[in-house]
């Protein structure tokens, strides 16, 4: 269960760091020219470094910086906009709210990758699972043939279920982890809106 939600906790939090992109670069929309332009220049540079560094670096299980220069330039952009009325304004502070959602949902991301299956549940799914086999020994079975197989049973059901927590306790790493579809997914609508304007 410890595996499982994690594995779903992370992609939890990739879609949502995913969509609060989209929504950063969406307000962008509202802004003037000369203002939307670097907006989102930084937010597709972010997405970037998500998947061509950050996710590599996460699918290795090396740390990942918990600060961002793509979003701390973004939050100084957002900061030092003159809004010129109460709409401005409004976009201003919806804009603010996103990126600090979006750090939100990084963390969350990052803590995700770095969580690990504590080693006290390691220790005890092990006895347990040999204590398991060792206590299938002791059933009666009419031949040795009979008890052999049994224990071999219960032997490789418990080797697959040590295989698919070991696969789900990395959620950024193996053939069975957390992709970065929704943020590919970003990246081709912000390169499809570049391309429209």
């Amino acid at each position: 269960m410890l595996a499982w939600e994690g594995f779903n906790r992370a992609k939890a939090a990739s879609y949502a760091e995913a969509a609060l992109i989209r929504d950063a670069y969406n307000l962008s929309a509202g802004f003037a020219d000369a203002e939307m332009s670097p907006i989102r220049n930084e937010i597709y540079g972010y997405v970037r470094h998500v998947v061509t560094v950050e996710w590599p670096a996460q699918a290795e299980g090396r740390m990942v910086d918990q600060d961002s220069i793509y979003l701390n330039a973004l939050n100084k952009m957002a900061l030092a906009l003159h809004p010129s009325g109460q709409v401005d304004g409004n976009l201003q502070s919806l804009l603010l709210q996103a990126i600090e959602r979006l750090w939100d949902a990084r963390q969350e991301r990052l803590l995700a990758a770095q969580t690990t299956i504590p080693e006290i549940v390691w220790f005890v799914l092990i006895a347990g699972g040999a204590l398991t086999v060792a206590f299938g020994s002791f059933l009666g079975a009419p031949s040795l043939r009979m008890q052999l197989a049994m224990s071999a049973v219960l032997a490789a059901s418990g080797a697959l279920v040590l295989i698919l927590i070991i696969a789900l306790s990395h959620p950024f790493r193996g053939d069975f982890r957390v992709s970065t579809a929704p943020f590919e997914q970003v990246l081709s609508r912000m390169q499809a809106a570049a391309e429209q304007q």
